[in-house]
């Protein structure tokens, strides 16, 4: 297994803080947590829990982890570094190679949904999505009351047989909450190996999927772990007593079908909600009532205007390669593509080093100020921004209210090799340019995390294969 030590050195983040947060990153140590997954630009967690934890006063923030494998997860963890992640889709299972110890859950099941560090920065694999499917289904089975950690053995009721669609990480979350409950449990996946691996794990019947819209209304439950929608799921045909818990929050498979057909639809907000108070209080050792998380969801929601696909910023150090990637996701998008070093360039007739030598840095950042708010009013355009565009509050707030915008991290060895001759890269004419890239970064941190919607580690990877990860992430989220 892969151990990673941790200390703190006072970075954070979130998705659209205001800048008193921003300064308060540099001024205290404050905790950094995120969730990581594939696609993961659509994850509610950010919302919900830097809404907690600013409502508590708490000197820490919240982000989003876009990432190709493991490593990816386990190298921005050192480096940013992180108190703690919740895990999703697809790294369930092959997160645990960063994890020192595991619960009983985990141990179990083989899958976990978030990691706790230890006061030595050591790694615990947890799962709080058993909780929250129980805590989600629970009113179905017994009184809507039970103790926040009470897991035991739970009266027979009517819900006689059950159905959980899929067979990915959330499938046997589904399978062991239901355990204490006294209920036939059937599996049914499309992909027919995985379903049968699982159901002979966990001793659960299996139904052949292709025929699940023939015999769908013997069920009382159904779980929908499949996140985008089929043309099976047309076939349904639900029943008013029948019951369906949709995970899925973005873009949800059977909601409209399900509350045309008059079944009691919950929604995936429900166990996203559920596993997030019990996983706020692994982070933290803090128990926070339903409703502080549900508040949050609904301002959210409130603030969102449907469909809406918002320009893209990418923001980081210089040699992150955002001028390649942006130049590339511009096109495969359609949009419009600028770069905004190259767009001073053209206004002023002047190279940046050219300013930077004549005028002066600060001269410099004016332009850049004046030329981003003019930006901030186009519609379905990439932006490469230079990588001190985050020093301007301005800025810092029209990249978190206007913009998803992207954080690509490198490291400062690795952007120097990229930019090989640094002579027209005006803060890194010294003797020793890998030192400064490094104190720029130290520097630029807190803000890149602080405005950044979500972030890719374009360490070592290729510029192709990184623009297509944020390109799907935008696309399955925006629904480009």
């Amino acid at each position: 297994m892969l151990h990673f030590k941790i200390f703190f050195n006072g970075s954070d983040n979130p998705a659209k803080i205001n800048q008193s947060d921003d300064k308060k990153i540099k001024r205290n140590k404050m905790k950094v947590y995120a969730v990581a997954g594939n696609p993961i630009s659509h994850s509610k967690s950010p919302v919900m829990m830097n809404h907690v934890m600013k409502s508590l006063k708490m000197k820490a923030l919240y982000t989003r982890l876009l990432a190709s494998n493991v490593e990816d997860i386990a190298l921005l963890a050192e480096d940013i570094p992180l108190a703690g992640l919740n895990i999703t889709s697809p790294f369930k299972k092959d997160i645990l190679q960063l994890a020192r110890s595991t619960d009983l859950i985990v141990q179990s099941m083989g899958v976990a949904n978030m990691l706790v560090r230890d006061k030595n920065g050591l790694f615990s694999a947890q799962n709080t999505d058993v909780k929250g499917v129980r805590d989600a289904v629970a009113h179905l089975f017994t009184e809507p009351t039970l103790p926040p950690d009470e897991f035991g053995e739970i009266p027979e009721t009517a819900v006689k047989k059950v159905l959980i669609l899929g067979s990915g990480g959330a499938a046997p979350a589904a399978i062991k909450a239901l355990e204490p409950f006294h209920c036939e449990i059937f599996l049914s996946g499309r992909n027919i190996e995985k379903t049968r691996e699982l159901a002979g794990k966990t001793g659960v019947k299996t139904e052949i999927f292709t025929q699940i819209p023939n015999n769908i209304g013997e069920f009382s439950l159904i779980i929908n772990t499949i996140p985008v929608r089929i043309p099976l799921f047309g076939l349904f045909s639900f029943l008013p007593e029948q019951h369906i818990l949709d995970a899925p929050y973005n873009n949800p498979p059977l909601r409209e079908k399900c509350l045309a057909e008059g079944a009691e639809y919950i929604g995936g907000e429900t166990w996203l909600i559920q596993q997030a108070i019990h996983g706020f209080k692994n982070f933290t050792g803090k128990w926070v009532e339903r409703e502080k998380f549900a508040e949050a969801i609904q301002l959210a929601t409130a603030g969102n205007e449907k469909g809406k696909q918002p320009s893209i910023a990418l923001v980081g150090p210089m040699g992150a390669g955002k001028t390649t990637t942006g130049k590339i996701l511009a096109e495969k998008l359609g949009y419009e593509w600028i770069d905004t070093d190259q767009r001073i360039e053209s206004e002023t007739g002047m190279s940046i080093e050219d300013i930077f030598r004549q005028k002066g840095e600060s001269y410099f950042r004016e332009i850049e100020k004046k030329l981003f708010s003019q930006l901030v009013l186009l519609s379905k355009t990439v932006i490469s921004c230079g990588g001190g565009i985050v020093l301007d509050e301005l800025n810092r707030k029209l990249l978190s209210n206007h913009f998803h915008t992207v954080f690509l991290y490198v490291k400062a060895g690795q952007s120097i090799k990229r930019m090989g001759k640094t002579t027209s890269r005006p803060l890194l004419t010294r003797s020793n340019p890998v030192q400064k890239a490094y104190e720029l970064m130290q520097e630029r941190l807190p803000h890149y995390l602080s405005t950044s919607s979500v972030i890719v580690n374009t360490h070592g990877g290729d510029v192709q294969n990184i623009t297509e990860l944020i390109y799907e992430d935008y696309r399955q989220t925006f629904h480009h």
